[in-house]
């Protein structure tokens, strides 16, 4: 699997949104000496209620303030098209929210420290979507994931790929239930074809390896030891 696609959004920068100095305010606005404006509630010169921040490079954020750091709920858009939505913590993405990347990746569910932790669900342009735990930004632990061909594989995610027990469901009717590791059948399983043919025994890294019974649907059964799907001896 493809993980270039887990990207989290430039937000190095918050740690620094209010180190520096403004020049002067007028109003409900604030002009800073690097170039940045916020306009909105302030409290003792502090953006504090609701506000938007604008970014000399063209970053900017709308919603909740305390003290003058990002808190509560609002919308950041970053000037390269990406957008978040949703819970913010003294600054970082923390909490329940959406993020949308210029790309077309999307992921909607909980955030922790600036990353995807707990339950969420992702999406590509190209039809592929997971629902389940995140970690630090990566599929980890239990979650569904479909394929844009309709094929889907439930069950435990170890950094981004299927490792543990887990069922993956062609769209054609195959069907494979047992250990993954490393993204592919790796260990004991059970793997059913559309016809009834039903092998059940070793795989290795994707492959019939090892000990194992194959029952075709004419009522033939082969048992025996296995190398890359084909029987080398027989018992």
């Amino acid at each position: 699997m493809n993980t270039n696609f887990f990207k989290i959004a430039p937000l190095t920068f918050l740690f620094f949104l209010f180190t520096f100095s403004f020049t002067s305010f007028a109003g409900d606005t604030l002009y800073y000496d690097s170039g940045d404006k916020y306009c909105g509630q302030l409290v003792d010169g502090q953006p504090n209620g609701k506000g938007t921040m604008i970014w000399v490079a063209g970053d900017s954020y709308t919603g909740d303030w305390v003290d003058g750091y990002i808190n509560g709920y609002g919308t950041m858009n970053w000037m390269n098209g990406d957008k978040y939505t949703g819970d913010w913590k003294n600054g970082l993405m923390e909490g329940y929210g959406e993020i949308k990347w210029a790309s077309g990746e999307r992921y909607e569910g909980a955030w922790k420290l600036n990353n995807r932790t707990g339950k969420g669900k992702y999406s590509w342009p190209n039809g592929n979507s997971y629902a389940g735990d995140f970690v630090e930004g990566a599929l980890q632990g239990k979650g569904v994931y479909t394929y844009a061909s309709g094929d889907v594989y439930k069950g435990g995610w170890e950094n981004n790929v299927k490792s543990g027990k887990g069922t993956l469901n062609w769209i054609d009717g195959t069907t494979y239930t047992g250990a993954w590791s490393n993204d592919s059948q790796n260990g004991k399983g059970t793997m059913v074809w559309p016809n009834g043919d039903k092998y059940t025994g070793q795989w290795l890294n994707g492959a019939i390896t090892g000990k194992g019974t194959m029952k075709y649907i004419s009522g033939v059964t082969e048992k025996g030891i296995w190398k890359d799907s084909v029987l080398q001896s027989a018992n």
